[in-house]
């Protein structure tokens, strides 16, 4: 269990309790410390009692309660947190309740709800959040359609929609103009048809994953099996997927 005299270190900055065992609710004097920019309270045991401190920390830029037992969030603990960029909320027990609000936090630029409990479609405001880059709903039960709106998205780097029920074709429509993405996971879904011809254009691609779907084509006529000396471009992007200058 925290302390509740942890909240009185008013001009803490910097709190990682991840991965000690901890149990029970979050004490309501941790909303006491305004000046905090990273939480972490990762692999716990963390219940819902007292989330709702969180309201108070509006410096906020990083926080990460994955893998505990939270089963709801109180969406307006976080509405003054306009400072967050990285949000981890994966491994959790979380419900629709708490999927439109993050469309009012436009600084964020990665956003983890893995292996919750998640449902329906993937909230349209989610391909309008400006800054986003890394996008991770995996394992959930998403289903049709994918917003057209991520595929404006220039800046993602990570697309992580594996482990859901999406069905049908992969929208062609999707992948014209991210070419900055280096990994895009759609494995473990119900995907069936050909693969889209637009995926040439993910010039930056290093990991791509399909598997366990019901896909047919021919990847090396996409040009996403590739010649590195004729595309050199597609060189350097592998050369950096793996730290090579």
């Amino acid at each position: 269990m925290i302390p509740h005299h942890l909240g009185n270190l008013s001009r803490l900055q910097y709190l990682n309790l991840s991965d000690k065992a901890l149990v029970g609710p979050i004490p309501d004097t941790l909303g006491r410390l305004i000046f905090l920019t990273v939480l972490d309270l990762s692999f716990n045991d963390f219940d819902n009692s007292m989330l709702h401190c969180l309201s108070n920390l509006s410096s906020l830029v990083h926080m990460d309660i994955s893998s505990n037992n939270f089963n709801s969030l109180i969406l307006d603990a976080l509405g003054r947190s306009t400072a967050l960029t990285s949000v981890d909320l994966s491994g959790n027990n979380f419900d629709n309740s708490m999927l439109y609000s993050w469309c009012n936090l436009t600084g964020l630029v990665h956003l983890d709800l893995g292996f919750n409990s998640l449902n329906g479609s993937i909230p349209y405001c989610f391909g309008k959040l400006p800054s986003i880059s890394v996008l991770k709903l995996d394992y959930n039960s998403f289903q049709d359609p994918i917003p057209s709106e991520i595929g404006n998205k220039t800046q993602l780097i990570e697309l992580h929609f594996n482990g859901n029920k999406f069905k049908g074709e992969i929208p062609n429509s999707m992948w014209w103009n991210l070419c900055n993405l280096r990994v895009l996971d759609l494995s473990n879904n119900k995907f069936k048809g050909e693969i889209p011809n637009s995926m040439q254009n993910l010039c930056s691609l290093c990991i791509l994953d399909l598997s366990y779907n019901k896909l047919s084509g021919n990847l090396s006529t996409l040009g996403l099996i590739f010649n590195w000396r004729k595309d050199p471009q597609r060189k350097a992007a592998l050369r950096s997927c793996y730290g090579f200058s």
